[in-house]
């Protein structure tokens, strides 16, 4: 192509397809008031998320950004990436709450995803139903809403790791060093907000040594100076890392490498998440009759006005208005976005693979651990699509027939998108939820005397609240289970002393008996009554219970 194409491309294809412009950013617009109106409780968060929320209001607060763990002793954050944190600290600034900060960093993160996949999806093509149909899937794609509403990495990985990917694509279209050095930097980013983003920058490196524009001894130098830009970030956080004392270290490595055992595992699993993915199934068709009788009126307005934008957008794919059939489109944009996503889903796989293979504990397979080769899979399905219709384009039905497919598709999506939002919305979910926020038992803390020591079954959501991390319950590890429970504060464990000795205050949540039930089945009631015998109730609620130890109690 010559560089005249590369330049009309450049300054005339958003204002050839200012439709599809519009509706790209119309898109992420909604998109990113979809998670925020979900985020009403807060971004959720479970013990990952809590510790990088707690970590950082240390931080901010001048401890350090880390935890500090029940003994006193100060830990910090080594284990995980520190972008996330250091970013919601930087948000904190403008909302000083660090909940807030949360809600508004993922839905500008959401937003901007949208857009900037949308519009350098639509430079990279020229196809306005390719870059519209990939935003407004995008944009009801279940998992990506669970991880755009949360308190982890996933936001700040999936934006950077991404947008590096069609950075770089962007920049072999149409060379110019900016482009080059943007995606270096954000593929460096991506990796500082989770690790396996390494796997994005290793399919970058790819595509960079198989770009035939360039000479072997080009491309050899370019991906090296590629690759070490992108891991100087690493590099400066570990070298921070093995500075700091008393520091936590990340998974350790398995002696046992029971490499069919795990690989059947993996592929039963991944293949369970996977099936997950499709859009139509009578749960879909349950959730639609349930949504139907309990939605808002401006709920019900946001899906009709959404559904509106999904099938103009769709519309596209067989019906393009003259001025979008008259744009001269670059093939070898489709060719590359084809090969770029078929790159990210392997080294996403084969980065995954060798760590479910060496780590110790064996990391979960679910739809948050596989969301990218999910994202990836989603943009390859409509590339693979537009490059169908370009080989048979004689035949109109073929595109009636691929324009339905992805109606379908954006239909049961679009169910189970507005699930999750309106979901989220009245409960919230993990230890941000409306239940936990509201939580009597939590609040009965406040009327304790100020740094008592606190001992429970449910340590996170009071250290998300009240900035202290609890002793936990032996009872409660599932990998040692006692034979024989007796009454707190009988035992010679750390916790059990402070108890004993009247310094500390045992807390059990209302869910006690169900952990117990899941370690110790049937005899869960019998060791739930023998654990609090002879304890003083000092207060109890609705949700949970306190209990001091009675020096004149019968416990044995």
């Amino acid at each position: 192509m010559s560089k005249s194409f590369y330049r009309w491309q450049e300054l005339g294809l958003l204002r050839e397809q200012r439709v599809s412009t519009v509706l790209i950013i119309v898109l992420s617009l909604l998109g990113g008031l979809a998670v925020y109106y979900a985020m009403a409780w807060g971004p959720w968060a479970y013990s990952d998320g809590v510790g990088y929320i707690v970590s950082t209001r240390n931080m901010i607060n001048g401890i350090g950004l880390g935890l500090v763990k029940p003994s006193g002793i100060f830990e910090p954050l080594v284990s995980h990436p520190p972008l996330y944190p250091l970013t919601l600290a930087v948000t904190n600034l403008f909302t000083h709450d660090l909940f807030q900060a949360g809600r508004w960093l993922d839905a500008a993160s959401f937003t901007l995803f949208i857009l900037v996949s949308g519009l350098l999806i639509l430079r990279l093509t020229g196809s306005g139903w390719v870059a519209t149909t990939s935003a407004s899937l995008l944009v009801i794609t279940p998992a990506l809403l669970l991880a755009f509403s949360s308190a982890m990495a996933e936001p700040l990985f999936i934006l950077f790791s991404f947008t590096s990917t069609l950075l770089l694509l962007s920049h072999f279209q149409n060379p110019r060093r900016p482009t080059w050095l943007a995606s270096t930097l954000l593929a460096g980013l991506g990796i500082i907000a989770r690790y396996p983003a390494a796997s994005f920058l290793l399919a970058n490196l790819i595509l960079i040594l198989v770009d035939r524009s360039n000479s072997l001894r080009k491309r050899l130098r370019s991906a090296t100076g590629y690759g070490t830009i992108a891991l100087a970030p690493l590099a400066f956080f570990w070298l921070w890392s093995f500075t700091v004392r008393s520091a936590g270290s990340p998974k350790a490595l398995t002696a046992q490498l029971d490499l069919i055992n795990k690989l059947q595992i993996f592929i039963r699993r991944t293949a369970e998440v996977v099936w997950t993915w499709k859009p139509i199934s009578p749960e879909v068709i349950t959730i639609a009759k349930r949504l139907a009788g309990h939605m808002e009126s401006i709920e019900i307005v946001a899906v009709i006005f959404f559904s509106l934008l999904l099938i103009s957008g769709l519309a596209l794919l067989g019906f393009r208005s003259r001025s979008d059939a008259e744009i001269k489109r670059d093939p070898s944009g489709v060719r590359q976005l084809a090969v770029a996503f078929t790159l990210v889903i392997a080294s996403y796989v084969v980065f995954f693979l060798v760590i479910y293979f060496i780590s110790y504990p064996t990391p979960d397979i679910d739809t948050r651990i596989l969301l990218p080769v999910q994202v990836a899979s989603v943009l390859l399905i409509i590339v693979v699509s537009q490059v169908i219709i370009e080989h048979w384009r004689q035949f109109k039905w073929v595109r009636g027939v691929l324009g339905m497919i992805m109606l379908i598709f954006g239909a049961g999506y679009l169910v189970l998108a507005t699930d999750i939002v309106t979901g989220q919305h009245r409960t919230g979910l993990g230890y941000t939820a409306k239940a936990w926020r509201e939580s009597k038992t939590l609040v009965a803390i406040d009327d304790l005397p100020p740094g008592t020591p606190l001992i429970s079954n449910e340590p996170i959501p009071i250290m998300l609240y009240y900035d202290m991390w609890p002793d936990e319950l032996d009872v409660l590890n599932p990998t040692v289970p006692m034979n024989t429970i007796t009454a707190f504060g009988t035992g010679n464990s750390r916790a059990e002393v402070r108890f004993r000795e009247g310094h500390a205050v045992l807390i059990l949540f209302d869910n006690f008996l169900g952990q117990l039930r899941s370690i110790y089945g049937d005899q869960a009631d019998q060791n739930q009554a023998a654990f609090t015998q002879g304890l003083e109730l000092i207060f109890e609620g609705s949700d949970g219970a306190m209990y001091i130890y009675s020096k004149g109690s019968d416990a044995p």
